[in-house]
């Protein structure tokens, strides 16, 4: 079915009505060579979840387009950054534009080789209790507790201590981002800012500071396909309820004359900023 929707590449007019008004809203939806081109990289991503590569002299890129399959991911960090220490390398480039997210564990793990604090990915986790939840966890004691309908605020979650490990990175890290950074992958940009391990390049995350996520799955009787209604909400590290995604420190975007050059223009952008002094943290630029 995902295949089939996004085969069909025209523009439509979308009519919707917004819960408890009777307003009718119209939405176009883009379409064209645009949706193509992200097609395509969706699918490229779904092939090689992480990569490795040198891109310069000392300067190393790091592809983390999936938050999937953590024991993979955890050898595939342990192999490249002992490659990165054993190259000396100075930067890393860290790209996440085309991650939708997953499993937030990833981004923990990615942290330990990157952050030179301890860390938390998110600050408050709030879970709206339900019949359906309740069964679902009958073994969590502050969660029985309480009623059907309610809200449950988990207590301030601690800091992840900062293990040993002799290949953490201490050169500089630059993360670039696009509107299509969502849910994990945004969460793991927002812990990146909060605790100061490098700039960010690109735009603004797709996945807002404060969303929702685990979720509950049911099976429609007529259809028989799935859905799921979140149970969680989460408030990122430093996140601010303003309905936004991560701001970049440095706002570049490609256009689609250059996507259809092959030129990355953010990619280039990041790779210039490698050349100059204090990249930790830059004033935005719009």
């Amino acid at each position: 079915m995902f295949i089939a929707i996004w085969n069909d590449f025209r523009e439509y007019t979308l009519q919707y009505r917004p819960p408890g008004t009777g307003e009718l809203r119209t939405i176009e939806t883009g379409g064209g060579i645009y949706a193509r081109i992200q097609f395509i990289r969706s699918l490229t991503a779904l092939r090689q979840p992480y990569e490795f590569r040198v891109v310069a002299d000392s300067i190393g890129y790091i592809g983390f387009h999936q938050c999937s399959d953590l024991e993979r991911f955890k050898g595939f960090l342990k192999e490249t950054f002992e490659t990165v220490k054993n190259k000396r390398m100075s930067h890393l480039i860290i790209d996440v534009r085309r991650n939708g997210g997953g499993n937030s564990a990833l981004g923990d793990e990615f942290m330990q080789y990157i952050s030179r604090k301890p860390f938390r990915t998110f600050d408050r986790v709030t879970v709206k209790v339900s019949k359906e939840i309740l069964s679902l966890y009958p073994d969590w004691t502050d969660l029985s507790k309480r009623e059907p309908g309610s809200l449950y605020e988990i207590p301030e979650i601690p800091l992840t201590r900062l293990r040993e490990n002799p290949s953490r990175f201490d050169g500089e890290c630059i993360l670039v981002t696009s509107r299509h950074t969502f849910s994990s992958a945004s969460d793991f940009t927002s812990a990146f800012r909060c605790f100061d391990v490098g700039a960010i390049v690109g735009t603004e995350t797709g996945g807002i500071t404060v969303s929702y996520g685990n979720v509950y799955e049911f099976t429609l009787p007529k259809t028989t396909f799935g859905f799921g209604v979140s149970f969680k909400k989460f408030t990122n590290a430093c996140g601010v309820d303003d309905r936004r995604g991560v701001i970049p420190d440095y706002f570049v975007e490609s256009s689609l004359s250059d996507e259809g050059k092959g030129t990355d223009t953010v990619l280039e952008f990041a790779l210039e900023l490698t050349r100059k002094p204090g990249v930790r943290r830059g004033s935005p630029v719009f």
